[in-house]
C-alpha cells in the first residue's frame, strides 16, 4: 500500500504562484495562501539580513558590481515575491527598455488595450528586471511612480 503526503499550506501556495507565473497572470492569492507565502518571503529576507525598512541609506548593487540605487525606501512583500522599492532620485544605473517590451509600452498599444499598463519593465546592461510602477495592483502594495527590483536580483551594500 502506497502512502503519499498531502502538500503543506506553503507548498500549495508555492504551486499556485508557480502556475500563475507560468501563465503571466498575477491574481491576488486567497488570504490564507497569501499570508503563508508572504511569511515565507519575510523569513527568507530575515535569514539573508534584509531589513524591510532600512535604517539609513543602503545601496543596491547589481550582479556585475555596479550600483543600481543609492538607497531604498522599503521592501514590498506581495503574493509574488519581495521587492526593494526606491525613488527615481536614488536611481544610479542607466536603464533601457528591453526590445521585447517596446511594443507593449507604446502609446498606441496602450490606447487600444482594455488593460492599462500596470508597470514599465526596464533593465540595466546586466539584465536584471527593474519595474517602474504605473498602476495599482491587488497582489502587493506597490506605489505609482516608484521603482522595484526583486530582492533576489541585487545585493545590499
Amino acid at each position: 500500500m502506497a502512502f503519499f503526503r498531502l502538500p503543506t499550506p506553503l507548498q500549495k501556495a508555492q504551486m499556485r504562484v508557480a502556475a500563475n507565473l507560468a501563465k503571466n497572470q498575477y491574481p491576488p492569492l486567497p488570504r490564507p495562501m497569501s499570508e503563508v507565502v508572504r511569511g515565507q518571503y519575510r523569513a527568507e529576507m530575515a535569514a539573508r539580513g534584509i531589513p524591510e525598512h532600512p535604517e539609513g541609506p543602503m545601496r543596491l548593487s547589481l550582479g556585475c558590481g555596479a550600483v543600481l540605487a543609492s538607497a531604498y525606501t522599503r521592501v514590498v512583500v506581495g503574493d509574488y515575491g519581495a521587492y526593494f522599492e526606491f525613488a527615481e532620485a536614488h536611481l544610479e544605473a542607466i536603464l533601457n527598455v528591453p526590445s521585447k517590451q517596446n511594443r507593449r509600452m507604446s502609446a498606441k498599444v496602450q490606447r487600444q488595450t482594455v488593460w492599462p499598463l500596470k508597470y514599465e519593465w526596464w533593465q540595466p546592461a546586466s539584465g536584471e528586471k527593474v519595474y517602474l510602477q504605473r498602476g495599482l495592483v491587488r497582489y502587493a502594495d506597490y506605489r505609482i511612480g516608484m521603482y522595484y527590483v526583486s530582492v533576489n536580483d541585487v545585493a545590499l551594500q
